[in-house]
């Protein structure tokens, strides 16, 4: 019987490999064929798009297109992610200049609802060990979770500090709607939204955070929302290593 159960493991996990290697080549591709070729038109490869109502179609799909590529790759991260099959590249990351240049990305919508930003790195480590990548995307999804959940005129605090352990703890805190006591264990599962989060944002998937989290586990370190005496807002922090040993 053990051998039988073995056996049935085994062949679980090459079906499932074979489906997300299905999964990845099969729905991404068109899509990514898809929209290079709605760039190259409107780029004017073949010639300038003159009528303006043509034009405003293969914008709209373009960037349908690209919100659509964007959902896939967060599907199939999130079935690489549940399965611990995450492959990381990691390498040195200056912490600060790395920071700096992720939260550029975010200062236009930042701007636009008048939110105050408050940067404190100065006592972050020089270092640390992980794949920038996965490291942009946690900061990215906590980052656009505090925009997305602030009102206008609100603030929004990074700090970046060296721990104990030999890890950076890097923490963003916001004066937004905050998340329910009910829901701060499930808000890390995947697929999963809240009322109060989907009468504020309506599209989503519900992955960043489950995705998020993964990847700080995968890098031995963790991601957590933390208790706060305020009224509003909430405060996530991510702790990763700065020597890629994992997190005591």
């Amino acid at each position: 019987m053990t051998e039988q159960n073995d056996a049935f493991r085994a062949q679980l996990e090459e079906l499932k490999s074979e489906f997300l290697n299905v999964v990845s080549h099969e729905l991404r591709t068109p899509v990514t064929i898809a929209r290079w070729s709605t760039e190259v038109v409107l780029d004017g490869y073949y010639g300038a798009v003159e009528n303006k109502k043509v034009k405003e179609a293969l914008e709209k799909s373009y960037e349908a297109m690209g919100r659509l590529n964007e959902s896939l790759n967060g599907i199939i991260t999130a079935l690489l992610a549940a399965e611990n099959k995450i492959t990381l590249a990691q390498g040195p990351v200056r912490l600060r200049e790395f920071l700096d240049d992720t939260i550029l990305h975010h200062h236009p919508r930042i701007a636009q609802k008048s939110i105050t930003l408050h940067i404190a790195h100065e006592g972050a480590p020089k270092e640390v060990h992980a794949d920038k990548s996965a490291l942009r995307h946690i900061v990215h999804t906590l980052l656009e979770n505090a925009v997305d959940y602030t009102p206008e005129g609100g603030a929004i605090t990074l700090t970046a500090t060296s721990g104990d352990c030999g890890c950076a703890h890097l923490s963003i805190a916001d004066s937004g709607v905050g998340v329910p006591p009910e829901c701060r264990t499930a808000i890390f599962e995947k697929f999963y939204r809240g009322k109060w989060a989907v009468a504020m944002k309506p599209d989503g998937l519900g992955l960043n955070l489950f995705i998020a989290r993964k990847f700080a586990e995968a890098h031995g370190g963790t991601l957590v929302i933390e208790e706060t005496t305020q009224a509003k807002g909430a405060q996530f922090t991510c702790i990763i290593p700065t020597e890629g040993a994992p997190v005591h």
